[in-house]
């Protein structure tokens, strides 16, 4: 999240409110920031296909999306859970 406001987490730790953060969380579940999602890749995937399109290649963006396997999934999983634990910890200390 401090990455994606321009912060630091320190920055963060002092001027965001126990309101402000809920609101990121309930923002970050709907839709995560790019570099935890697929958002990202999907933008690349059609890049790449425009650019490999352009020297005779294939133009399909399905071709270029990386595979993302079961352990890959749950890895996703488990980051957001861990992202969402910390935002409720740091919540509970500026409410506490």
């Amino acid at each position: 999240m401090a990455g994606h406001l321009g912060k630091t987490v320190a920055e963060l730790e002092k001027e965001l409110t126990s309101r402000e953060l809920t609101e990121w969380a309930a923002y970050y579940q709907s839709s995560p920031f790019e570099s935890e999602g697929v958002r990202g890749d999907m933008r690349q995937a059609i890049t790449s296909a425009l650019v490999a399109g352009m020297g005779g290649g294939d133009t399909d963006p399905q071709k270029y999306m990386p595979k993302y396997g079961k352990e890959s999934k749950e890895t996703l999983k488990q980051n957001v859970k861990s992202f969402m634990q910390k935002i409720r910890n740091l919540q509970e200390s500026k409410n506490g």
